[in-house]
């Protein structure tokens, strides 16, 4: 029987204008894009926790490898 990969899943939380991520793959491509598709941000992962600070509030998109979530800043 074949074995299935497991997709890597990470939680993204927000506090303020900080966006938290948990549990994402280290070495992964991230970005950061608002509602429009313009990218506000991107990099690799260095560590599976980490921050990102946004410089003003509204809807994101944090795509981390082939996962994305919607999150809300205020």
């Amino acid at each position: 029987m074949p074995t299935l990969a497991q997709v890597p899943q990470f939680t993204v939380t927000t506090v303020g204008r900080d966006i938290q991520v948990a549990g994402a793959r280290v070495g992964a491509a991230y970005a950061v894009l608002d509602m429009q598709g313009r990218v506000m941000g991107e990099g690799r992962v260095e560590s599976a926790n980490f921050n990102l600070t946004m410089s003003r509030a509204g809807t994101y998109i944090i795509k981390i490898g082939y996962t994305s979530r919607v999150v809300p800043v205020r």
